[in-house]
Formats: structure tokens, sequence, C-alpha cells
């Protein structure tokens, strides 16, 4: 058996659900508390959180929780509309 710490898995299906799994990370020493030690992102992590379509602030939610639960983080309403087409449409965030 090969067990892998991989502690954030995401995916974005084809219908552009966004989802991210975050599992508490292995522990390297028996005092370590796996709730609270810091889990580095690589660099496609941090490209998923990034992307326009990513609530950002989800994301740190299921990365405290580390529930091991999948959790949808997509945008939604008029957040998740992108700045050119927001002035396609004259529409203003005030």
């Amino acid at each position: 058996m090969q067990v892998i710490n991989q502690p954030i898995k995401f995916s974005i299906e084809p219908n552009g659900q966004r989802y991210i799994e975050v599992h508490q990370p292995l522990s390297v020493h028996e005092s370590d508390n796996p709730q609270t030690m810091p889990i580095a992102l690589s660099d496609a992590v941090q490209q998923f959180i990034d992307d326009p379509q990513t609530d950002a602030a989800k994301v740190k939610q299921a990365i405290t929780r580390r529930s091991g639960m999948p959790v949808r983080v997509n945008k939604t309403g008029v957040e998740q509309i992108k700045q050119p087409e927001i002035a396609a449409l004259n529409l203003t965030l005030d």
C-alpha cells in the first residue's frame, strides 16, 4: 500500500462547477496536530484559487475545516461575471 500525502485536491467539472477537497495533512511527528499544521499550496492549487471563477473565501473556509469532503467553491451571481462582461453590460458594482 502506498500512502500519498496530498491534502488538497480540486476539480473543475464539465458543467463549470468547481470543487476543492481538503484533508488533514499526514503528521511527521507524533506530537503534530494535523488540524493546525500548515498546508503547502502547489502552483496548480494556487492557480485554481486565483481563478476569477473561484471564491477564495470559500476555499479558505475549506482549508480551515479540513473535512475531507468536496466543497463547491464557485463564485455566484454578479461576482461571477468577469469585468469585461460587466463593462459590456454597462453595469456597476457600487
